[in-house]
């Protein structure tokens, strides 16, 4: 997103952080972790992505197997997300603590964060929850619109969420 550019923010506190997600990204993330999560063949995967997060997986696969033609495997095949370069590592789809480096206004980020580094995945932007009240007042001062939603947070995140909690 670019700095000048607002946009709706879903925000929540997932393991003792604020986490603050532009609403384009987090229906993507949302998306993909449901796919992930709920997909058996490759076939069901393929339909519950866009095109175009299916056509960056293939890419990704067809790079990471090292294959002269793109990827295409067959529809009926047994899926497992394990299977994505980079998921199990936590390096793919993005992560949100770290994409708020790119959006968040700097000056937030210096008055309200900590730059931290985790052990595999580089910086991540960390927000404790006691600032709330006043980061949210400060970008909604800035013309974002903040809007929040722990359990959007999570599912954007893959943590599963209980049916009757939905």
């Amino acid at each position: 997103m670019e700095s000048n550019e607002k946009a709706e923010l879903i925000f929540g506190e997932r393991a003792q952080q604020l986490i603050f997600i532009p609403v384009s990204l987090i229906q993507r993330l949302v998306r993909l972790q449901e796919a992930l999560q709920s997909a058996s063949t490759w076939g069901e995967f393929k339909e519950l992505l866009s095109s175009r997060d299916y056509q960056e997986i293939v890419v990704m696969l067809t790079e990471w197997c090292e294959l002269e033609e793109p990827f295409q495997p067959d529809p009926e095949e047994l899926f497992e997300s394990d299977q994505i370069p980079g998921y199990a590592d936590g390096d793919w789809p993005e992560w949100p603590a770290q994409e708020m480096l790119d959006w968040m206004p700097e000056e937030l980020q210096q008055r309200y964060g900590t730059v931290k580094d985790s052990i595999f995945n580089g910086t991540f932007l960390e927000i404790k929850p006691e600032q709330k009240q006043a980061i949210v007042a400060d970008l909604e001062a800035l013309g974002y619109t903040c809007v929040e939603d722990d359990q959007t947070i999570a599912k954007a995140h893959g943590d599963r969420i209980p049916v009757e909690a939905e």
